[in-house]
């Protein structure tokens, strides 16, 4: 369904490294490859990588990204850590090295994810962060995110959610989530989302991929992004959380011209323009089990 393909467009990126799946950098890179010339690409987004790993990125990844198709380009999304400047300086150098050496089919690094908790540190990162690398902010959400929104909105930046975790207390609740959205259409500030995504419906799942993992309610990846979409057009706060809690994949109908939710309607070209610039990915440990979860509602 033309629908379906046009919201999940390159919305997922690829978080091998971290928890639950947590894989070793030579597994994470060898995935990515797999994926970037897998059926699914086209739902691929970038890599993510800590700051703190990029000379373990570049020794593993080197093979790997040579022996990729032409035309496959293997975009970073770089996790900052606590000191700004150096982690700033250590992605300029990994992009001038992969150009020298690898040249235009190198890897590169164009997006910073870093949290955030004060305005003075949005205004701290606006006048250090170079021109040309798109930053995402991570910001609370279990209290009232619209003055760091605003600042973010101030200085053309970026958001972001975390969505869950491996504990049950890590899960933000349906409100917050629906509000961050809220907040951050009114400001016009683009968001991504980042752990707890892998399943395409709200519903009950094992935290971890442990044999007898604790279960609890996670959010789903179609209520968040079509939600997001829905309020760009317009849909009232308490439908749009609702949209956020529903369970029943059988409420969101996918069309070739568009996905309805009861009477609501967002057309591609209202997903084409939310997925550009509003509601942009989610990081995922995970990128085959997104896909296998779609595929099992018959959805792909």
């Amino acid at each position: 369904m033309n629908s379906i393909r046009t919201l999940l467009a390159h919305l997922i990126d690829y978080a091998g490294l971290f928890p639950p799946a947590q894989l070793e950098m030579e597994n994470a890179v060898r995935n990515y490859s797999l994926f970037l010339e897998g059926d699914h690409s086209w739902a691929l987004g970038r890599f993510i990588v800590p700051v703190s790993r990029l000379k373990e990125f570049e020794k593993v990844a080197r093979e790997q990204v040579t022996s990729s198709a032409p035309g496959r380009t293997w975009r970073l999304s770089a996790l900052g850590g606590p000191e700004l400047a150096k982690d700033l300086q250590l992605i300029s150098e990994f992009n001038e090295s992969s150009l020298a050496s690898l040249g235009a089919r190198g890897p590169v690094i164009d997006t910073l994810e870093i949290r955030v908790s004060t305005v003075q540190g949005i205004e701290d990162a606006a006048r250090l962060v170079p021109a040309g690398l798109r930053v995402f902010h991570e910001v609370l959400v279990n209290t009232d995110p619209t003055e760091l929104i605003a600042a973010v909105a101030k200085h053309s930046g970026r958001a972001k959610v975390r969505t869950g975790g491996i504990y049950p207390e890590m899960i933000p609740e349906a409100v917050h989530v629906t509000r961050f959205i809220d907040v951050c259409n009114r400001f016009r500030v683009p968001f991504k989302a980042t752990a707890g995504l892998h399943n395409p419906i709200r519903s009950l799942y094992p935290l971890t991929y442990a044999t007898e993992s604790p279960e609890a309610v996670m959010h789903g990846f179609l209520n968040v992004f079509l939600g997001a979409a829905f309020c760009t057009l317009g849909v009232p706060p308490g439908d749009l959380e609702e949209i956020v809690q529903e369970e029943d994949v059988r409420c969101f109908r996918f069309e070739e011209a568009g996905v309805t939710w009861g009477r609501h309607r967002a057309g591609i070209p209202d997903l084409v323009r939310a997925r550009n610039s509003f509601a942009l990915s989610f990081g995922s440990c995970s990128f085959l089990e997104p896909m296998e979860g779609l595929k099992s509602l018959k959805l792909l």
